[in-house]
């Protein structure tokens, strides 16, 4: 069965080949927090649910490429240029941008 997914990545870069920075955010509707570290080649970030209790964290580089850990320790990654994603853990791929994404 395929099914289109509106799995989105957002983060504030700063720009490519800054020296080393770190900040927090927190969103008081979703109850999360994010703390971000920078680097020469992107960011990781370290998620905490305050109200579920999960945790997770994406790697970010500034080339595209990501990869991380979901809220139950599933290892995914994937290209935000071609679109592509894999968690492995819950079996989930997909493929494509846009209205033309599709995930199975």
């Amino acid at each position: 069965m395929l099914r289109t997914s509106a799995f989105v990545f957002a983060l504030a870069f700063p720009t490519a080949g800054s020296a080393q920075d770190s900040w927090s955010t927190f969103d008081y509707q979703s109850g999360n927090m994010y703390n971000n570290y920078s680097d020469g080649q992107g960011v990781t970030t370290y998620g905490n649910n305050i109200q579920g209790g999960t945790n997770w964290n994406l790697r970010q580089d500034y080339d595209g490429s990501y990869s991380g850990t979901d809220s139950q320790g599933n290892f995914f990654y994937g290209d935000q240029n071609s679109g592509f994603y894999s968690n492995p853990g819950t079996g989930t791929t997909c493929i494509g941008t846009g209205a033309l994404r599709t995930c199975y």
